[in-house]
C-alpha cells in the first residue's frame, strides 16, 4: 500500500516538475527573442514558403563561377570592354574580362559573412510580416571582388549570383544587400518584373528584336542589373503612341577612368520593323532621342546625337515617372525600383520625395501572390 502511494506521489510530482521546465524553456525562448529580434527569429515563421540558401563559394568556386561566359559577357561591346578593362586597345574580348573578374575576386571574412547573413534574416522577417510571396531561386551566390571589374561599382548581380565589395559602413552595406536583392528577384521571375514595370509605362516586347546600330553599339555601356529586361517606355503624341528605349551611352572613345565619368542615360525613339524594333530617324536622318541625362559633370556638355523632342509636348517626363527618391536614375525602372525596394525593408522611406511610389511598390508586392497564378506574355 504504501509502495503504491509512493508511485502516485512520485508520478504527480514527475508531471509537475515536467510543466514547470516546459514552461521556462517557452518563457526563454520569448525572452530571447525580444533580445535578438533578427539573429533568434525562428524557421517555424516561415512554415509555407522555401527561401534560398545563401552560398558563399570558396574562392576557386568564386573565380570559376565569374569566370564563365554567360549572356552579360557575351553581350559586352567595344566601350564596354575598353571601360571595363580600362584599356584603349581595339582587340579586347569578352575572355579578357572574364580574365579580369577573376583577378578581382577575393574572400569574405568570418565578420561579413555574419553581417550579410542578418541582412538577409531582417530581409526575410520583412516578407513574412507583410505577407509577400515572390519567387526565389534555390540558391544565391554571394561573392566579394573589388569591383575595380566594373567601373568600381559597389555592386551588381549577374544570373542568381550578387557580387559586392565589402563596405564598412554597415548601414550602406545593408542597403546594398537589398538592393541586389531585388534584382535577383526581377531577374529570376521576369513576371514579376512586368507586373511592377508597367506601372511606370514600361513595357517588354519579347516578340522583336531591338537591332542597335553599330555607331551606337559602340559606345554602349551595359549594365549587368539590366541584362534581359530590355524595355519600353509608352508615351503619346497627337493621338500616337511613340515608344522609347532607354540606353546607357557614351559621348566619346573611351581614354582613361572609370565608364561612370562618361556616361549618359538616352532615351532613343524606336519603331516596329517587321520582327525586329530599329532606331527611329527623322527627315534629316537624325536619331530621334526624347530626353538626354548626363550622369556624370565630366560627361560634356553636348550629346553628339541631339535631335531632342520636346518632353512638355508629349507630357513625358522619367523623372517624374521614376520619382525622385533617389538621384541614381539610371532611365529605368529597375533601379529605382531596387532603390526603393531597398528603402522598403531598411524602413526609411515615409519622407522620402515621391513616398506615394513605394508606398505602391509595397501593395504590389503584397498583391503579387494573387496574380501569380495568371499567365504572362513577355
Amino acid at each position: 500500500m504504501i509502495n503504491y502511494i509512493f508511485i502516485i506521489v512520485f508520478s504527480i510530482l514527475l508531471a509537475f516538475l515536467s510543466a514547470i521546465n516546459r514552461d521556462n524553456t517557452e518563457n526563454f525562448k520569448i525572452i530571447r527573442q525580444k533580445i535578438y529580434p533578427i539573429k533568434s527569429f525562428p524557421n517555424t515563421h516561415f512554415p509555407k514558403k522555401k527561401y534560398p540558401i545563401l552560398s558563399f563559394p570558396d574562392i576557386n568556386s568564386a573565380k570559376k563561377i565569374l569566370s564563365t561566359s554567360d549572356g552579360y559577357t557575351k553581350s559586352l561591346g567595344k566601350f564596354d570592354l575598353q571601360s571595363k578593362l580600362q584599356s584603349q586597345s581595339e582587340n579586347l574580348k569578352e575572355k579578357d574580362y572574364l580574365n579580369t573578374v577573376e583577378n578581382n575576386v577575393r574572400v569574405w571574412n568570418i565578420k561579413d559573412k555574419e553581417k550579410i547573413n542578418l541582412f538577409y534574416d531582417k530581409l526575410k522577417t520583412f516578407f513574412y510580416q507583410k505577407n509577400i510571396v515572390l519567387q526565389f531561386p534555390p540558391v544565391i551566390n554571394i561573392i566579394q571582388t573589388t569591383g575595380k571589374e566594373e567601373g568600381g561599382a559597389s555592386g551588381y548581380v549577374r544570373g542568381n549570383t550578387i557580387i559586392m565589395k565589402s563596405i564598412k559602413d554597415d548601414k550602406m552595406f545593408e542597403e546594398l544587400f537589398y538592393h541586389e536583392m531585388w534584382h535577383i528577384f526581377t531577374n529570376y521571375d521576369q513576371n514579376l518584373a512586368k507586373f511592377v514595370y508597367s506601372r511606370y509605362q514600361f513595357f517588354f516586347d519579347k516578340s522583336r528584336k531591338l537591332i542597335i546600330p553599330p555607331e551606337i553599339k559602340d559606345y554602349r555601356i551595359t549594365n549587368p542589373d539590366l541584362y534581359g529586361r530590355d524595355g519600353y517606355f509608352k508615351a503619346s503624341l497627337n493621338k500616337k503612341i511613340l515608344e522609347f528605349y532607354p540606353m546607357l551611352i557614351s559621348n566619346e572613345k573611351y581614354t582613361t577612368g572609370s565608364f561612370f565619368k562618361y556616361l549618359y542615360v538616352v532615351l532613343f525613339a524606336v519603331e516596329n520593323n517587321g520582327n525586329t524594333k530599329i532606331f527611329k530617324k527623322n527627315s534629316s536622318g537624325d536619331y530621334i532621342i526624347l530626353k538626354v541625362i548626363r550622369f556624370s559633370k565630366n560627361a560634356g556638355n553636348k550629346f553628339r546625337f541631339l535631335n531632342n523632342l520636346e518632353e512638355k509636348k508629349i507630357g513625358f517626363s522619367v523623372e517624374k515617372i521614376l520619382g525622385y527618391n533617389t538621384p541614381y536614375v539610371l532611365g529605368h525602372p529597375e533601379e529605382s525600383l531596387a532603390e526603393m525596394f531597398k528603402f522598403l525593408v531598411s524602413e526609411d522611406w515615409q519622407n522620402k520625395d515621391s513616398s506615394e511610389l513605394i508606398s505602391s511598390l509595397l501593395n504590389d508586392l503584397i498583391n503579387y501572390k494573387s496574380i501569380q497564378s495568371n499567365t504572362f506574355n513577355i
